[in-house]
């Protein structure tokens, strides 16, 4: 429910958000740090969490939304769960 709305993108730009999302959350949730590991400007960082909020209704500075945010991207990771609209 939480990251629904990120299976109707296409799976490359859902990769790339979720990859943002666990980098960020990697960094100590530091948009410095996070562009540094990806190897982009903070700002491409900042637009895509942004894209993140906006999709999920979750906000990240709050910490109920992160943590959301966080389990969410984890039991996906877990359980591979696939996103995508086409999935059973």
């Amino acid at each position: 429910v939480v990251l629904g709305p990120l299976g109707e993108l296409r799976a490359d730009e859902r990769e790339r958000l979720l990859d943002t999302l666990e980098a960020w959350f990697a960094a100590g949730e530091g948009v410095a740090g996070t562009g540094r590991a990806l190897g982009c400007h903070r700002n491409t960082v900042r637009n895509r969490l942004a894209r993140i909020e906006r999709l999920s209704g979750r906000s990240l500075g709050d910490p109920r939304g992160a943590c959301e945010l966080y389990l969410a991207m984890r039991i996906t990771q877990f359980l591979d769960l696939d996103l995508s609209p086409e999935a059973p």
